[in-house]
């Protein structure tokens, strides 16, 4: 995750998507470990290496978080969502149910995905030059 935001661009929204890139290329590049990891969560608990692991990657996605506004449901809500889109993305790729740039009906890109949810950059750090968005939006909306 940290290697997609260091290669993504410098708005917000570039690094969240870097950061949703950067797991789902941990998921694809080391799918057996991936399944490993999520699918036995029960055997790796109590590890101090998954642990920390699993901490530091938590504290990418909670401080990744921060920089936008969170709805209804608060910061752990849009955590939830990101991190949902990026694993169920990643578990889709296992799969093969998507198959980005095959041309076909699976062609779907994760940023296409990830431009259906309503980021919300928070003000103070915004690097986007447009005036503040409203935010009425749907219900459903990520603020």
């Amino acid at each position: 995750m940290k290697d997609g935001i260091a290669a993504a661009g410098p708005g917000t929204k570039e690094q969240v998507l870097g950061m949703c890139r950067g797991y789902i290329r941990f998921a694809t590049e080391h799918n057996a470990l991936f399944k490993l990891v999520f699918d036995n969560r029960d055997a790796f608990v109590t590890d101090p290496q998954w642990q920390a692991a699993s901490n530091s990657a938590r504290r990418v996605l909670q401080d990744m978080c921060l920089k936008l506004e969170s709805g209804a449901g608060g910061q752990p809500a849009l955590q939830v969502a990101l991190h949902s889109l990026a694993h169920g993305y990643s578990k889709l790729l296992g799969i093969g149910s998507i198959r980005p740039g095959s041309g076909g009906d699976r062609d779907v890109r994760f940023e296409d995905v990830l431009a259906l949810v309503d980021l919300r950059v928070k003000p103070e750090t915004s690097d986007d030059t447009r005036p503040p968005a409203d935010n009425s939006g749907p219900a459903h909306s990520l603020r």
